[in-house]
């Protein structure tokens, strides 16, 4: 097998006060984080460049409860990080300022990087690209030996707001868009006829450790065919993120979020799940009218609270769901005319 050499390039380019900028401090990878997305239908990545809108306020969950969890190798070394996801260990690496993908195994395949993929440079601000080649040899159950070899090349290619789907606007959010190419993939002695490519585009907003929205595409080069093999989305929602642990770096961002036209802050639900009543504390910035409705995830709805004209500051709205089958349901919050949802969880 042919061996790549490793370069990295790196360009700067000048950046306003308040634009996202990810950081190892707040966007590594950390140990004992259990993330739980939605895997959604696959929404298209849209445009790049600066001040792009991305609205996925309406899309269908394909999946509620998306598992990954991340841990450290070994005790007393916080370089090396494993995650699991969909029965799939990844081994990662922190080293200097790159974070790098080293190795993965499940039940059938385990595939080694003598030279690992780079995945993500810290800082990383809008108009920087990282680039590397990566070769790796692994096993097919445990007998057929394995070869991939290829190039990543990442950029953080666009800055904008994104709309999510429980209709929260977040501002200052950061794209990077992972292009992965097989130039090689296949056994020791013999390699596909066909190339592989993978690109995943993830958002990360301010005060948030990890992507908020996530779109993979996979493809098969064939001679001059292009065969779209695979491509869907993933949302960590609000709630979600509430849900890990404290994380001081990413806490202090969000308290220096102000976001002026905005008059929905700090909403928070619990208990979570729920058993009989759920609270739902928050504030208004502004006098509003403010109702709420409870539906299944079929859109039926359950229970209601009519609106009500509210004065500025803090709120809080009590809502029975004694009676209600266990499982998800969606709560929409109506605020004037923009709509907020949560997910609550019947037990």
């Amino acid at each position: 097998m042919k061996q790549f050499s490793l370069y990295i390039f790196i360009g700067v380019l000048t950046m306003g006060l308040h634009a996202q900028t990810l950081t190892s401090h707040r966007n590594h990878l950390r140990s004992g984080d259990v993330i739980i997305k939605q895997q959604v239908e696959f929404k298209d990545p849209g445009a790049s460049g600066k001040n792009i809108t991305w609205d996925f306020s309406r899309v269908n969950i394909l999946n509620e409860k998306y598992q990954l969890v991340y841990y450290n190798t070994t005790k007393d070394d916080t370089t090396h990080i494993t995650g699991v996801e969909h029965e799939t260990r990844y081994r990662y690496l922190l080293k200097m300022d790159t974070l790098w993908l080293t190795g993965y195994e499940n039940r059938t395949t385990r595939m080694d990087y003598q030279q690992p993929e780079a995945l993500l440079r810290f800082p990383l601000h809008y108009g920087d690209t990282l680039g590397a080649a990566f070769v790796g040899t692994g096993l097919y159950c445990q007998k057929i030996d394995l070869a991939a070899e290829g190039y990543t090349k990442v950029v953080a290619d666009a800055t904008g707001k994104l709309i999510t789907p429980d209709g929260d606007t977040l501002k200052n959010v950061l794209r990077t868009v992972r292009t992965k190419e097989f130039s090689d993939i296949g056994t020791d002695s013999t390699n596909m006829d066909a190339n592989m490519r993978m690109e995943t585009y993830q958002w990360f907003a301010r005060g948030s450790r990890y992507p908020v929205f996530e779109t993979v595409k996979t493809y098969t080069l064939r001679n001059d065919s292009v065969l779209n093999n695979f491509s869907t989305s993933f949302y960590f929602s609000t709630i979600n993120r509430e849900q890990l642990q404290e994380d001081i770096a990413n806490t202090k961002i969000q308290d220096d979020i102000v976001n002026p036209d905005d008059i929905f802050l700090n909403c928070n639900t619990y208990p979570n799940p729920v058993t009989t009543d759920v609270t739902v504390n928050y504030e208004l910035s502004v006098n509003a009218q403010v109702s709420f409705l409870i539906c299944d995830v079929s859109g039926r709805p359950w229970a209601n609270v009519p609106a009500r004209s509210l004065t500025a500051g803090n709120q809080q709205q009590r809502i029975s769901m004694t009676g209600l089958h266990d499982g998800d349901y969606g709560l929409y919050i109506k605020v004037n005319d923009k709509v907020y949802k949560r997910t609550i969880i019947k037990l």
